[in-house]
């Protein structure tokens, strides 16, 4: 560590601020345990670094009187401005310290909705609602660029995607490929080449970003199919942990159980989150269909509130509905193409049930117009204007042991498009 200079003081707090503007943390004064654990997972989010409990304590408390290590300082300049801390830093000092570089304005809508958002997607597996936070820049040549993909394994996990790109004609000082939304899967990438490979190890409808300096200038769809279901546990969330076929395909219904996770290597002590992936391209309009699944879980002492959140994933939008067991509903949450809604600002009361129970869920589309149905009974109904596009995923997450029963897609003329009884 460094001494701490006067400007390096209040450049960190120019940080923090940007830091609470973006992630809706205001009066830091009133901050309770829990607002400084969201602080960890935002940063996380934003960087993929894992800052600890007690150096977030400490940054925001200023108990500190030496320049923190590098790492937390990148962490911190990339959350705020998108810049590592030496470029931030240089930024701040060429403009003789009077302003500060300004990120990407995002609407000032997502202030109000990202906060609990968050909160919920954090230990999904795709984080997806990130791409709304994307702003994309003009750059000078971006219309001449070229970006395309192709896979290397079709069907198959993990699967290695070469990227193809010409920015010759683009100006800026770095370029990076970005694989999805999670921004530690970001590579540098130069002038002097035109191909850049990744791995996949999950399945998914991701968009891949081509970026220079910190602007995207294009966005390609990457479809990572799966020939059949692709089962993982994530403990922690940053180790995806799959499970063999061996382990559920004999079974009358797609699930595991305590045995097969222990031999998998998961510790049943320790918080964990089961994914099941269906990803391909099913040949249905995704705002006129109907889904039909039947979902349980299991008691786990480590699981205080079981949710199960299923994803379903167009071209262009998605949905995404919680359900949880009776009095866990303020944990809920529904994505419905642009719109949202938080259990901790909205009843969804009609989302909580028995998750050791069997649950009979549907999703019926209908020109837009959505209804959820939960055991037969029509729970949620609401509209929609922006489309999601040709169906391209259908996921499920469990905060715990999960099952799936049965799965049953059909079309708008009735015609089943994919359909799993598991028997």
């Amino acid at each position: 560590m460094s001494n701490l200079s006067p400007p390096d003081r209040e450049l960190i707090e120019s940080i923090k601020r940007k830091i609470e503007e973006e992630s809706g943390l205001a009066n830091k004064e009133t901050w309770t345990q829990r607002d400084f654990e969201f602080l960890t997972f935002y940063i996380k989010d934003h960087t993929g670094v894992n800052l600890s409990l007690s150096t977030v304590k400490r940054i925001w408390r200023n108990s500190f009187h030496r320049l923190p290590h590098s790492t937390t300082l990148n962490a911190l300049s990339q959350s705020a401005y998108a810049l590592d801390w030496v470029s931030l830093k240089k930024q701040v000092l060429e403009k003789n310290a009077t302003t500060y570089p300004k990120s990407p304005q995002k609407p000032k809508w997502i202030l109000y909705v990202f906060v609990p958002l968050l909160i919920i997607l954090l230990f999904v597996g795709s984080l997806y609602i990130v791409d709304l936070f994307i702003v994309h820049s003009s750059v000078s040549g971006a219309e001449q660029i070229e970006f395309s993909s192709k896979l290397t394994n079709s069907g198959n996990i993990p699967n290695t995607v070469i990227f193809n790109y010409n920015i010759e004609s683009l100006q800026a000082d770095s370029f990076f490929i970005q694989q999805s939304w999670d921004q530690s899967r970001k590579v540098g990438i130069t002038k002097a080449d035109n191909q850049r490979s990744d791995i996949y190890y999950l399945p998914g409808y991701f968009k891949a970003k081509l970026i220079a300096d910190t602007s995207i200038v294009k966005e390609i769809p990457v479809h990572v199919i799966s020939k059949e279901w692709f089962v993982a546990v994530r403990q922690p969330f940053s180790h995806i942990h799959r499970i063999s076929p061996a382990y559920w395909q004999n079974k009358h219904y797609l699930g595991v159980t305590e045995i097969d996770l222990i031999e998998s290597g998961i510790t049943l002590k320790e918080k964990f989150q089961m994914s099941f992936y269906n990803v391909r391209d099913f040949g249905t309009d995704g705002d006129n269909f109907m889904y039909k699944t039947r979902v349980k879980m299991d008691s786990l002492k480590t699981v205080s509130c079981p949710t199960m959140s299923l994803l379903l994933k167009g071209e262009k939008e998605i949905f995404w509905l919680m359900i949880g067991h009776k009095g866990c509903e303020s944990e809920l949450g529904l994505i419905i193409s642009e719109q949202y809604w938080d259990g901790k600002k909205n009843d969804l009361s009609a989302f909580g049930t028995n998750m050791y129970n069997w649950q009979d869920l549907t999703i019926q589309v209908a020109s837009k117009n959505l209804t959820i149905t939960l055991n037969g009974e029509a729970i949620f109904e609401t509209s929609y204007h922006s489309p999601l596009g040709s169906l391209k995923e259908t996921s499920y997450f469990f905060e715990g042991i999960g099952s799936i029963d049965a799965v049953a897609l059909t079309n708008q003329a009735g015609q089943v498009e994919f359909s799993d009884d598991f028997e």
